[in-house]
């Protein structure tokens, strides 16, 4: 008769075959005649962890662990079940206990500093990779971690030479080639991190989060379509797969190739698929005080910190009658700025939703009785939009942060103004929307900001500017700008991005504006600038006159708080409207022509005439 020993080892053969039921079977045979085997109940634990149950598998291994607490190979399965769990602390302590009973558990290291970096530890997570690397030097693993967290320290030269140290151990390491991406990309080397990501897809070709980021590198370099490809393979091996399919509507939504019709299905499809499971959670609600009841305001945003949306959120927030209201603010912001502790400081209540499930976000809401919940962010990077689905809120909107319809049933209105959506707009939507009779927003220029003045065009001619992403700067865009370039004579055309320290990106798009027969003397191309204060240095300190701004209302709000011309490009969408909006001739004298292409004489007539928008320069940008 075989021993518990063999027995043992049998079912391991079968587990680590991937022949699960066989091999439960027998770990469960051995538990019947000695309960508190600790390797049956061990190795059933890990296995019930495999299939997804991971609340029984926490059971199993610590009952394990009570038959025998000094095994660190329990203590460590342990941590992974509870990390699972979303219990991230115990798990700390599972592998903490595991290193005291094994102090060179290299694996227990690298866990261990995994989720210290997850958690925003960052110091104490490289600390952790480089001890476990100390024991296990070609443990690519650790390697692979190691790179991730200098990356996010911001160290990317030592993190791509991680990811090398780690491809010359495992060439075919497809987490690490996209990882490798990832890091070219944020030194601005698109064309390298693109190869990486689809040699990683090569490796492995259901690997939707390659897909995704090979998406946004293409969107950056302007390919579209290429990108909205990208999105649909990441959603093919992944469909619940959120970020994607919000990204996939953020592209789409600012593409003039799809109709108003195209958009709000695939709207609606988001809807459908991410927030399908959640409405079967939805809460009630009943109205609660009467006619003096202090209504509860909640706005959920991950931008409440330097980014374009707390420009404009914070004259809100400021303004907002505190008798009549109390201002809830939930918080998707991982890395906390000054500007986060500003708001911080306004709202009467503010909670951080970071590392919550959407659930638990939901139950947040609903617990602090909230009456109407304000989305910000729409389906734009790091929306909590699922959140919404549960309905914690009796009267939900969605307004600031995104330029179309979320899609979801449970978004009851959409905020805007009559410009934006007038009578006969093309616009379609779920949500019921709301028009303001004035402009549906206000802009707060950072309070460092310098101090203006206007200014006319030097002598030495024109210069043009555009400050948008290169994914805006579309081939018919660069055509009108060749031709404004040509129609005033000695002017120049200053683009900043990003992207444009790349010099091979920079040689691109020079060559395009070579084929429209401008020479490229003409044409200053500038890498981003380190913060929204530098660009508006930037803005100050040339003689920079006119920027053509497609979808863009933030940098649109710079031009015009330094007394710059603005040139434009509208239609009868909301999101090809931002920019003229605080600017209409309803509330001043500037015609709006719904054409693709600029009117140069127009524009020339403008630019020569030493004044910006004259009747602009003594306004105030703000209409109320």
């Amino acid at each position: 008769m075989a021993s518990d020993t063999d027995t043992i080892q049998i079912a391991l053969k079968h587990h680590q075959a991937g022949q699960f039921q066989k091999a439960e079977s027998i770990y469960r045979q051995i538990l019947l005649d000695n309960p508190n085997h600790p390797d049956a109940l061990h190795l059933l634990g890990v296995l019930t962890h495999r299939l997804g149950k991971n609340t029984i598998a926490a059971e199993l291994i610590n009952k394990a662990i009570a038959n025998n607490p000094q095994n660190p190979i329990f203590h460590f399965n342990l941590g992974v079940v509870l990390n699972a769990l979303g219990k991230w602390k115990d798990a700390m302590k599972a592998y903490e206990q595991a290193l005291r009973l094994k102090p060179d558990y290299a694996e227990a290291l690298n866990n261990l500093g995994s989720i210290m970096e997850t958690h925003g530890k960052i110091d104490g997570a490289i600390e952790k990779y480089q001890q476990a690397l100390r024991i296990k030097p070609e443990y690519v693993e650790a390697l692979n971690n190691l790179g991730n967290a200098l990356k996010a320290r911001g160290q990317l030269d030592d993190a791509i030479e991680k990811f090398l140290q780690v491809l010359r151990l495992k060439p075919d390491y497809a987490e690490v080639l996209n990882n490798l991406g990832n890091a070219l990309k944020a030194r601005g080397q698109l064309d390298d991190a693109i190869e990486k990501y689809q040699k990683a897809i090569r490796l492995k070709p259901e690997f939707p989060e390659a897909w995704i980021n090979l998406g946004n590198s293409q969107e950056a370099l302007g390919l579209l379509e290429s990108a909205i490809d990208s999105c649909r393979q990441a959603l093919r091996h992944k469909p619940d797969y959120v970020i994607a399919h919000s990204y996939l509507l953020f592209l789409m939504s600012y593409n003039a190739l799809y109709s108003p019709d195209r958009i709000l299905e695939e709207h609606r499809n988001w809807d459908a698929i991410q927030g399908g499971k959640q409405k079967a959670h939805t809460f009630s609600h009943s109205s609660s005080g009467g006619p003096d009841k202090r209504l509860k305001i909640g706005y959920v945003s991950p931008d409440l910190r330097q980014h374009a949306v707390s420009l404009f959120f914070d004259p809100i927030l400021k303004n907002h009658d505190r008798s009549q209201v109390e201002i809830f603010c939930y918080a998707e912001v991982s890395k906390p700025d000054a500007v986060t502790e500003s708001l911080k400081m306004i709202a009467d209540k503010w909670r951080t939703t970071v590392d919550l499930s959407d659930e638990d976000v939901a139950h947040m809401i609903y617990d602090d009785k909230i009456d109407i919940l304000i989305d910000l962010a729409g389906h734009t990077a790091g929306s909590r939009l699922r959140v919404f689905t549960y309905k914690p809120a009796p009267i939900q909107v969605t307004y600031l942060g995104y330029c179309t319809t979320t899609g979801l049933k449970t978004m009851d209105y959409w905020i805007t103004d009559t410009v934006l959506h007038p009578k006969d707009t093309l616009e379609l939507a779920v949500e019921t929307i709301i028009r303001l009779p004035r402009c549906w927003l206000c802009y707060q220029p950072p309070a460092d900001a310098p101090k203006i003045e206007p200014k006319v065009c030097a002598n030495n001619g024109v210069t043009f500017g555009s400050f948008n992403n290169l994914s805006k700067m579309a081939p018919d865009v660069i055509a009108c700008w060749s031709q404004l370039l040509k129609e005033v004579p000695n002017s120049r055309l200053l683009l900043k991005a990003r992207l444009l320290a790349d010099p091979f990106i920079k040689e691109r798009i020079l060559i395009q504006f070579a084929h429209q027969g401008i020479n490229q003397e003409r044409i200053t191309l500038s890498p981003h600038t380190p913060s929204y204060l530098a660009d508006y240095k930037g803005q100050i300190g040339s003689n920079l006159h006119c920027s053509t701004i497609i979808n863009c209302f933030f940098n649109a709000s710079i031009s015009f708080w330094n007394f710059l011309s603005l040139f434009i490009r509208v239609s009868t969408l909301f999101s090809a409207s931002l920019t003229v909006d605080p600017f209409i001739p309803k509330y001043l004298p500037i015609s709006i022509f719904f054409v693709l292409l600029i009117i140069f004489d127009k524009y020339n007539a403008v630019c020569l005439s030493s004044f910006p928008l004259p009747f602009l320069s003594n306004s105030s940008f703000f209409l109320p």
